[in-house]
């Protein structure tokens, strides 16, 4: 037989068991309740980070950014066949 700490009183075997019982659906109660609100909570961020609405049209920017990249590759070619002569950048300080 043990003794309850907090009334000092002899519990039986069966009342024991049927405590760690109690105890132990409670643990699980409060880890499945926890899992939930973490599940709830990943859904809902990954809903809002994906949601189309938020981002704005990125069409128009790459082909912004195509057409720019097109005219720095011109200018490069363009000061690679008119450079120096010897084809290597002049240093300047």
């Amino acid at each position: 037989m043990t003794t309850n700490k907090g009334k000092g009183r002899r519990i039986g075997l069966f009342d024991y068991l049927g405590n760690l019982l109690d105890d132990t659906k409670d643990y699980v109660d409060d880890v499945l309740a926890r899992g939930r609100d973490v599940e709830d909570d990943v859904r809902s961020t990954t809903r809002r980070a994906l949601r189309r609405d938020d981002e704005p049209d990125t069409t128009a920017d790459i082909e912004d950014l195509r057409a720019r990249l097109e005219e720095l590759s011109a200018a490069v070619r363009n000061l690679g066949t008119s450079g120096s002569g010897h084809g290597q950048p002049v240093k300047t300080r």
